[in-house]
This record gives structure tokens, C-alpha cells and sequence, in this order.
């Protein structure tokens, strides 16, 4: 079982490193598959 962390807030100023997490985005924004016609 793997331990529990510390919640830790943050400002959320680190758009680049949570995109690079992402599978396609552009411009800062994720791009997600097209669901609804």
C-alpha cells in the first residue's frame, strides 16, 4: 500500500507542466475527442 500525502495547495501557475501530462493540447488548452454532432 502505497502512503498518504500531504494535500498541498498551490496558485496553479505551472500551466506547461501540467500539459505535458496531457496527450494533445494546443495553445495551453487540452484537446479532447469530439463526443457530441
Amino acid at each position: 500500500r502505497l502512503p498518504w500525502r500531504k494535500d498541498e495547495v498551490t496558485d496553479g501557475t505551472q500551466p506547461e507542466a501540467v500539459l505535458q501530462n496531457a496527450p494533445a493540447a494546443d495553445h495551453g488548452c487540452f484537446l479532447v475527442p469530439k463526443v457530441m454532432e
